[in-house]
């Protein structure tokens, strides 16, 4: 048993209270390289994640790997307090951090302490991979507001140079309230980078989930400069996810299974620019399959057509044409402002589109017919 498997039971400093281990899953938040619980204050729950040498994926003698681990904890945990001393509306607040010492083997083996490191946050209601999976649909309005607050959040860590490089649905959660509309953050910054302060994960070239990363990334050919490698991922990601919760298709599966053999991640060795002509054949064909599952169709053709156009900027497979036409040559070319208003004006259509859509349903059950399924 790990030591950041151990901590049930236990009183944190501050009186946080451990209380439950959350199963392990690599498609919930935090769940590939930490240990989750549900921690108790003052009649609320909170979520802790917890971590420690074992999970350090570097290598080195054993002070190394603690040094390590320890740094990567620390760089995390200071850029979720930079989240928080800028009042990132959109992106989760950390609430407490620490360490605490953990024994470990027995009086015949010898006991032995090892540090465990936490986060604690505010407890959310669903990770967004959760909405999607649920056998309850998910209102096309509603996802639209979730691609909206996740926007913001990636505008909000961008603003202050930092990239989250591992967006994905299980790392957007909703806060749910009982009464009136839920909203959605940015969560898990265990692979974010911030400008100027190198993380110990920045010499990789796919610092979170390979399932989700840019083409550039799998094929080890990385943009150059912080904000076209790192900005220019987490535009590829955001627009992975328009396509996740409107279709169910990871764009970066879907392409690759458009590509032959030979030319797929792991089998090509030669320069890709000389793969781009393929990627950009597969990239298109993947957008004119996913065209029938784009929502609002009968009723506003503009929502779907504005949502494919965004998937082709942001997810373009040349990082270096990544982003928004408009911005190129500007001293922002990857600016998220223009996808945060797109997607506000996005869900402004959507709600007409569906007082249209309720309004035609009521005309056609007072005529005496039986509305179909929308």
């Amino acid at each position: 048993m790990k030591p950041s498997e151990m901590l049930e039971g236990m009183i944190l400093e501050g009186g946080y209270e451990v209380r439950k281990r959350l199963p392990k899953n690599l498609d919930h938040t935090g769940g590939n390289f930490s240990v989750c619980y549900v921690v108790h204050k003052a009649g609320k729950d909170y979520f802790l994640k917890a971590t420690d040498v074992t999970f350090y994926r570097g290598g080195g003698d054993q002070a190394t790997r603690i040094r390590d681990s320890m740094t990567v904890y620390t760089y995390e945990r200071d850029i979720l307090e930079l989240a928080r001393m800028h009042a990132m509306t959109r992106v989760v607040r950390v609430l407490a951090a620490g360490d605490v010492p953990v024994k470990i083997g027995d009086s015949k083996t010898g006991e032995f302490e090892i540090a465990v490191f936490y986060l604690i946050f505010e407890q959310a209601d669903v990770t967004l991979r959760d909405k999607i999976m649920a056998t309850v649909p998910v209102e096309a309005i509603d996802k639209l507001r979730a691609l909206h607050h996740t926007a913001i959040g990636l505008r909000q860590l961008h603003s202050q140079g930092i990239a989250h490089q591992d967006l994905k649905p299980s790392n957007v959660v909703g806060f749910m309230p009982a009464a009136g509309d839920g909203h959605y953050k940015v969560a898990d910054l265990g692979c974010a980078s911030l400008r100027g302060k190198p993380a110990l994960h920045d010499g990789l070239t796919c610092p979170g989930d390979r399932r989700y990363a840019p083409p550039e990334a799998l094929y080890d050919a990385p943009a150059h400069g912080f904000d076209r490698r790192r900005f220019g991922a987490d535009a590829y990601l955001l627009g992975s996810l328009v396509t996740q919760i409107f279709t169910g298709v990871s764009i970066t599966r879907a392409i690759e299974a458009r590509l032959p053999e030979a030319h797929r991640s792991g089998k090509w060795n030669d320069p890709y620019d000389q793969l781009l002509p393929r990627l950009l054949e597969a990239f298109d064909a993947v957008l004119l399959d996913l065209r029938p599952d784009w929502p609002y169709k009968k009723e506003d053709t503009k929502i779907s057509e504005n949502l494919e156009l965004a998937v082709r900027q942001l997810c373009y497979p040349d990082p270096m044409r990544r982003g928004h036409p408009r911005a190129f040559g500007t001293l922002d070319p990857l600016d998220l402002n223009r996808y945060v208003s797109l997607f506000a004006s996005l869900i402004h259509r959507a709600s007409i589109a569906e007082r249209s859509r309720t309004m035609e349903l009521e005309r056609i059950a007072a005529a005496g017919n039986t509305p179909k399924a929308a």
